[in-house]
């Protein structure tokens, strides 16, 4: 199975906390940014937990031997 992770930010502003980071069965990583919803899309800090969850999903499936 392919690694899940909800970025979620208690700032969001538009998607409630728990919908946005879903319950610990529904995901495998939950990653809390410091951003507005807006943000998600352009900020450093997106871009960066988007890149390292990559990198980790990437991992895990080779630790797997996927």
């Amino acid at each position: 199975a392919v690694p899940t992770f909800a970025l979620w930010s208690r700032a969001d502003g538009v998607i409630s906390r728990g919908s946005a980071r879903g319950t610990p069965e529904e995901r495998d990583h939950a990653i809390e940014l410091q951003c507005n919803h807006m943000a998600f899309a352009y900020s450093a800090e997106a871009t960066d937990a988007v890149i390292a969850c990559l990198i980790e999903a990437d991992a895990e499936l080779r630790r797997a031997g996927k």
